[in-house]
């Protein structure tokens, strides 16, 4: 039984929609592969907003949700001058 669950939400700047859409297609295959990672949805929301879906079975599991949070940010194009995504 899950315990954990993340839901990242992000709306991509214009003319990054199809990036973000690649990306997302190409990071299920990865989330498979995590053994921690008990189910990944990624769903487009809007022309522009896009979401993922994790669940873990602990907090233990789940700690590197933010990396995948930050790296689902960053290519959206949601990201400060310094390369920083936006909070």
């Amino acid at each position: 039984m899950d315990h954990v669950a993340i839901w990242a939400v992000v709306e991509s700047k214009p003319g990054k929609e199809d990036e973000v859409e690649a990306f997302l297609k190409s990071a299920q295959s990865l989330a498979e592969r995590e053994p921690e990672t008990t189910s990944w949805y990624a769903v487009r929301i809007g022309p522009s907003k896009f979401g993922i879906f994790d669940t873990f079975p602990d907090e233990r599991c789940g700690k590197n949700w933010s990396v995948e949070v930050w790296n689902f940010r960053y290519v959206s194009g949601r990201k400060r001058a310094g390369g920083a995504p936006d909070g």
